[in-house]
């Protein structure tokens, strides 16, 4: 039976901008094209990575239409994102401005999830919806009062900034869907927590070439010194106010937002600067009404602001170009947030907007991003650097996890997944005669059995979890248990005819055990004055 997608696929086309023509971006049609060649061969779950400003949005619109969707699910972090994309989908104004869709092409029926589905009756009367776009906190079956949705409800989920999709709640949502494809779109594909985000890389959009395409503007950062008399938030809101009004002076129509991380911190900032500025700010955060925060983003558009003091994830689906001033009072602490937080003040596209800045004391970080915020750092050339080398390793740490069949699955941790392994920094060397046999299931011995065993051939590794549970010394019956994980990596490097051991339980006894299996006792141990040599 034919559908809305399939029914008008075949209108859409995929015109090549070429400098000021309408068309697609460079990183649209390569993602779009991706997405076709990957779902050609494949069902997995495919990962999107592509810089904020280089066109997500319309990608994410295509996909059904490219796909011959039946019904579309399209899962969002916020509310406010939720209805931007609704409206987007409502007009198809973006397509077609693009050159994409023809001008004469109906519209979808489209559906936004704007409260929590309560009875069963609410998920079957999205069955007549061609799109429907939802939060997590609206229709997840992990809450206890969101009842579970048919599993074919939809063939085809898009999830939107996806770097929270191994949050409890996006996870039981595109679990909810077994047979759907699922395609996920973020511009930060890693996380601080080193949680993977469910999918295999199809394609990425290298920030460097997003800059080279001047889609992500220019950005500079500027340290404030500290002042003995004055605290440092005071510091940054009057060099805020300097660099706001020599770029209105300057003709540029840029607008400010002031960072922080607590409603607490937001209450007392807008203090602050209303006794240290001019500027005319308003607080925006998470608890607040959407239309409290459309009215804002209303009046930022109208100069009846200056700016907005945000509380951590307002800049996810705020498209305001002339948001070029960002006065960090409270850094992130993650560098994937620092680099989506970066991507919203980089972004072009508007009249009378020049180089985004970033306002902070450098002295106060003491996060992972402190390489950013140095006196003197040339931001254009490392925040390329980090966030193409961030997506690089995370590519290649994917491809070589990829490398691992599990041989064992004796207790199936759904959490316990090689990319969260952490294992210590040491190991004992041994010299051994011939090649190793990694698939050889090795016997722990004691109370130790195993649960999880991955072999990799091409990386010639093994990987062992443990698992003991035995009585506590202090019990004299057996009523409760001393439960413990142990962890286990084998590594040989056969043209060095060296074995690595990696273990958790470091005793000599242990690492001589397993080397006994793995060689039938034909090894010897590398001298301490060998390995530093």
């Amino acid at each position: 039976m034919p559908t809305y997608f399939s029914e008008h696929s075949s209108t859409m086309l995929f015109p090549e901008r070429i400098e000021a023509t309408k068309g697609l971006r460079r990183a649209q049609r390569g993602a779009i094209f991706a997405i076709g060649s990957h779902f050609s061969l494949s069902r997995n779950n495919a990962l999107i990575s592509m810089p904020t400003g280089t066109g997500k949005t319309g990608v994410l619109m295509m996909a059904p239409f490219l796909l011959r969707a039946s019904r579309c699910l399209i899962i969002t972090p916020s509310r406010m994102v939720r209805d931007q994309i609704a409206e987007e989908y409502r007009s198809l104004a973006l397509l077609k401005l693009l050159g994409v869709l023809p001008e004469s092409l109906p519209c979808p029926n489209v559906q936004a999830v704007e409260s929590k589905i309560l009875r069963d009756e609410q998920w079957e009367t999205l069955s007549s919806a061609d799109v429907v776009v939802t939060t997590p906190m609206g229709s997840s079956p992990a809450l206890n009062d969101i009842p579970h949705p048919p599993d074919d409800l939809f063939d085809l989920l898009l999830v939107d900034e996806a770097h929270h999709s191994p949050a409890r709640t996006w996870k039981a949502l595109m679990h909810a869907f077994p047979l759907s494809r699922q395609i996920l779109f973020t511009a930060t594909p890693f996380r601080r927590d080193r949680k993977q985000i469910p999918g295999e890389f199809v394609y990425e959009f290298p920030l460097r070439d997003a800059l080279a395409d001047g889609v992500f503007g220019a950005i500079e950062f500027v340290g404030c010194e500290t002042d003995s008399q004055l605290s440092n938030d005071v510091v940054i809101a009057r060099k805020t106010q300097e660099i706001y009004n020599g770029d209105r002076e300057a003709g540029l129509d840029h607008r400010v937002m002031v960072r922080t991380d607590s409603r607490t911190r937001a209450t007392e900032l807008l203090e602050i600067y209303q006794q240290s500025t001019s500027l005319r700010l308003a607080i925006i955060h998470g608890n607040h009404s959407l239309t409290h925060v459309r009215r804002s983003v209303q009046r930022l558009k109208d100069t009846d602001l200056d700016g907005v003091i945000c509380v951590d994830m307002f800049g996810e689906g705020v498209d305001l170009p002339q948001l070029k001033i960002a006065a960090i009072h409270s850094p992130h602490r993650s560098l994937a947030v620092t680099l989506q937080f970066i991507g919203r003040f980089a972004r072009t596209g508007a009249d009378n907007i020049g180089n985004a800045k970033f306002v902070a004391v450098p002295e106060e970080i003491e996060t992972e991003t402190k390489t950013l915020y140095q006196q003197g750092a040339i931001w254009e050339e490392l925040v390329t650097n980090l966030a193409d080398s961030r997506v690089s390793s995370e590519r290649e740490l994917r491809e070589q996890l990829r490398s691992f069949s599990p041989e064992q699955m004796v207790v199936s941790e759904t959490d316990m997944t090689l990319s969260v392994i952490r294992p210590w920094y040491h190991s004992k060397v041994f010299h051994v005669s011939s090649s190793v046999n990694l698939h050889t299931s090795l016997d722990f011995s004691g109370d130790l059995d195993v649960i999880q065993r991955f072999v990799s051939d091409d990386l010639s590794c093994a990987v062992y979890v443990c698992h003991s549970a035995k009585k506590p010394r202090w019990m004299e019956v057996p009523s409760i248990q001393d439960v413990s994980y142990h962890l286990f990596i084998i590594y040989n490097d056969r043209p060095r005819g060296l074995l690595f051991i990696n273990s958790s339980v470091k005793t000599e006894d242990m690492y001589s055990h397993i080397a006994e299996q793995l060689t039938n006792g034909t090894f010897h141990g590398v001298s301490t004055s060998t390995i530093n040599r």
